[in-house]
């Protein structure tokens, strides 16, 4: 994460654009650390999920 925050602060300090939009180049080189925030927030997600149906279930085991 290190490297793209020096990456983007680098693009958004040059002012460089893309050839055919005029995009500035730090608006596609933040999705990479914005899409790995996401993951790491739906596997958090997701880990509360199952730690919930783990303390649902301790109360209540299945019987075979």
């Amino acid at each position: 994460m290190y490297y793209y925050r020096t990456i983007i602060a680098h693009q958004i300090f040059m002012g460089q654009t893309t050839p055919a939009l005029y995009i500035p180049m730090w608006v596609p080189y933040s999705a990479v650390p914005l899409g790995m925030f996401l993951v790491g927030l739906r596997a958090f997600q997701a880990f509360l999920e199952t730690a919930a149906a783990i303390r649902a279930s301790a109360g209540n085991p299945e019987v075979m």
